[in-house]
């Protein structure tokens, strides 16, 4: 079945039956949207995002970044990728979330407002600003809780955004998805390992006897396997079949490493050899959590051995 995003591509890369309006060759987005929405291609042969501004009251000053550009016209509030096509997929993305969501909006000052509202909060995935690179440690963690979300994802038929808010390990948080009533913890860690590391007194602290799932996956690099690239294509494209809000998963992703810099990562490639869920409730589990620390002890680091905490493995 043909995505609307792969119909996107390929109208942009045909325009065909193109009629020019104020030197652009647009096309409507799709003959389903009820928005006044388009694509484009203008006289700098960059692609557009265009709305229809007629029947509307919006300010709009605008913005201008090394590669995005924003600003209205007298007919159209306009989105400009600038340049090179290191930022198509994303453009793609915004323009298929756009589109979701205005397509069946009637009211052009509805879907005028949440356009500019989208691309407001979108712009900051295209800027530059600079993200340490990963090592492979790092990597191999990324792409560990990033398969555990795909999972999730591919499980889950409801309450999707409330799945992808669930994501914090990227903004650092204790655990790694946290959930109203469970969190889950995941380790990435080679396929011949048997210790994990646990980063502070905190991360497997039971908090109002929430369950805890130690989540545990033992990887083996292999090439024609699966990096950094694939998996946040194939969760993007899961997300989408879900209808869920793309910005929500790309707010996360941002936080660890930018789109166009997934190809530094390429030679990581991974495929999962055991996927393994510990019952950190029981009392028996062994840890070490704030709530049984002498005072003057902080900041904690320690490793538990796999093989000696068998008999917590949770089953299926």
């Amino acid at each position: 079945m043909e995505t609307i995003k792969n119909k996107t591509k390929i109208k942009w890369e045909t325009i065909e039956n193109k009629r020019i309006i104020n030197n652009f060759d647009i096309l409507r987005f799709d003959s389903t949207c009820k928005a006044n929405f388009y694509i484009g291609i203008n006289e700098n042969e960059n692609k557009c995002l265009l709305l229809d501004l007629e029947n509307t009251r919006i300010e709009f000053n605008g913005f201008e970044k090394t590669n995005l550009k924003a600003y209205r016209t007298d007919k159209f509030l306009i989105l400009e990728l600038i340049g090179k096509d290191d930022y198509y997929d994303l453009f793609l993305d915004l323009s298929c979330a756009i589109f979701d969501t205005i397509k069946e909006i009637e009211n052009q000052q509805k879907s005028a407002d949440i356009f500019k509202e989208m691309i407001l909060k979108w712009s900051d995935f295209f800027s530059n600003k600079n993200i340490e690179k990963l090592g492979e440690k790092e990597v191999m963690g990324l792409w560990g809780e990033l398969f555990v979300l795909k999972s999730l994802v591919l499980e889950n038929t409801k309450k999707i955004n409330t799945l992808l808010s669930s994501w914090r390990g990227p903004y650092d948080s204790n655990r790694d998805f946290e959930f109203s009533e469970f969190d889950i913890e995941v380790k990435t860690i080679k396929y011949d390992a048997d210790n994990i590391n646990i980063s502070s007194e905190f991360q497997l602290t039971i908090e109002n006897d929430k369950l805890v799932n130690l989540r545990v996956l033992k990887v083996r690099q292999t090439e024609n396997a699966s990096n950094l690239k694939h998996i946040i294509e194939e969760t993007i494209s899961e997300i989408l079949k879900k209808k869920g809000n793309i910005q929500l998963f790309y707010s996360a992703i941002y936080q660890k490493v930018k789109l166009i810099d997934l190809c530094e990562y390429d030679n990581y490639c991974f495929a999962v050899n055991s996927d393994v869920t510990y019952n950190v409730n029981n009392v028996n589990f062994p840890k070490i959590t704030s709530d049984k620390l002498f005072d003057g002890i902080s900041n904690v680091k320690y490793k538990i051995t796999l093989s000696t905490i068998e008999d917590f493995i949770k089953q299926n």
